[in-house]
């Protein structure tokens, strides 16, 4: 594989790890340039979250086409499933004259997912496909933007004190810059103590489960890290992970650049987790994994977790490095943690998992409940007022139940607003005008209507 880097040539699995250590954003517009390299139109959907199209690419040549394609940055051992696949193939019919799914992995498929694939029109492409298709395309310019040029390692070739490739921690050129900068001592020696935790924490580990960086965030596991405690953790936990894993005592990364809590015991009761232990339980750290979706079910649990959130504190800054956060922000922070919630927002967020169309019944719900109050004025006593009526007596519920369960899809999908499901059912009931207002404002701007 020779490449426009110099003389270095990359090694297909030295390239395959470094893509997979790439930023999510990175790696959709990474995507989306290897489709514009084969000639395609291709645009990254800003807000899609995992159930909603990643990249849309179409061309005019030969004849029109349009393909939508949800690109998957997982390791080795993540597998995409049968229903995986269900999933994606469903986003073919949200819009007009699709010609085709396609899915890319860093990863591997199941042979559910081919024969699910080989069903419903899907393309797949996995890890070695994916470097086929730059191979074939000469294509490592585009990606060496993304990832730097390769070195005698991304080659293959031994370097001095160098372990075995195949065992140690990879990291992007551009993350060991950054690093180099933040710690003090030797990068390497930091990697090796950092695969040395990570292999000590998995032999001890009793279950593993999956947490997103917010969930993390919450339950004060980035505590001892300055500036990570902010409104979008998950994007700066995707930027800084292995600034965080080295400087932090309970962040560790494994050698496929992947990071989790070495023991999440620590912060919370194994009892809350769902995972069958009560002790030395691996917690990987993913994005768009469902907020609370780690937590056993039940009132005990769900107290764990209050309880967890509530006695670990924000994280301080020194004087010298910024302010203490507002009043407002404090007031905000405690009323929200404090709410019972009794598991109420971990099912809607489970209900509203794979669906994008709720607001459509939130918001016609509400209209039509406005609607009937028009219909009444029309004639009392005729038959538009009692259509009115009952349009009043029922639309309300029709229009709480779609924005319950919309909001339920975007906490688990949109990292900029992660809207509180108990705050929003008081608003819709209290102050349903202003409420629906600012919901719809939110969801335009955030999410898109």
């Amino acid at each position: 594989m020779t490449t426009s880097g110099g003389p270095q040539s990359w090694d297909a699995e030295h390239l395959k790890r470094q893509l997979q250590a790439m930023d999510n954003f990175d790696f959709e517009h990474l995507i989306a340039d290897l489709w514009e390299r084969q000639g395609w139109d291709s645009e990254v959907e800003q807000q899609s979250g995992d159930a909603g199209v990643d990249i849309r690419a179409t061309k005019d040549v030969p004849y029109s086409q349009k393909v939508l394609i949800q690109a998957k940055r997982y390791s080795s051992d993540n597998t995409l499933g049968g229903p995986d696949i269900q999933q994606y193939a469903a986003l073919k019919h949200q819009e007009a004259n699709v010609d085709k799914a396609i899915v890319v992995t860093t990863g591997r498929f199941t042979s559910s997912a081919e024969d699910r694939a080989n069903d419903l029109n899907v393309k797949l492409i996995d890890g070695d496909d994916l470097i086929g298709i730059i191979d074939q395309l000469n294509a490592y310019d585009v990606v060496e933007e993304y990832i730097g040029v390769p070195t005698p390692q991304d080659s293959g070739e031994s370097t001095t004190g160098a372990t075995d490739p195949d065992g140690e921690l990879y990291l992007p050129p551009k993350e060991r810059e950054q690093l180099n900068e933040v710690i003090d001592g030797d990068v390497e020696d930091h990697l090796l103590e950092q695969q040395y935790k990570a292999t000590r924490a998995l032999e001890q580990a009793q279950a593993k489960v999956k947490i997103n960086p917010h969930d993390a965030t919450q339950i004060g596991v980035f505590n001892d890290i300055i500036g990570i405690d902010d409104l979008d953790p998950e994007r700066k936990f995707e930027q800084q992970k292995a600034e965080i894993a080295v400087l932090s005592d309970h962040v560790h990364l494994d050698g496929e650049g992947d990071a989790f809590i070495g023991d999440l015991t620590e912060f919370i009761h194994g009892s809350a987790v769902d995972a069958g232990a009560n002790e030395n339980i691996v917690a990987i750290i993913e994005r768009g994994v469902l907020d609370e979706s780690w937590v056993s079910g039940g009132i005990l649990a769900k107290g764990h977790l209050r309880n967890a959130k509530q006695s670990s504190p924000p994280t301080q800054e020194t004087p010298s490095a910024g302010t203490a956060p507002s009043t407002e922000e404090a007031s905000s922070t405690t009323s929200t943690s404090s709410l019972p919630d009794w598991g109420i927002t971990r099912k809607i967020e489970s209900s509203a998992a794979g669906h994008n169309n709720f607001h459509y019944l939130a918001i016609g719900g509400f209209v039509l409940s406005v609607t009937g109050f028009f219909l009444i004025g029309v004639g009392p006593e005729s038959v538009f007022g009692m259509l009115g009526a009952l349009m009043i007596l029922f639309m309300p519920f029709v229009g709480i139940t779609g924005l319950l369960l919309d909001l339920g899809y975007i906490r688990g999908h949109d990292s900029d607003w992660s809207p509180s499901i108990i705050l929003g059912f008081i608003g819709a009931v209290v102050l349903m005008w202003f409420y629906f207002a600012y919901y719809v404002y939110k969801r335009r701007k955030h999410v898109g209507l």
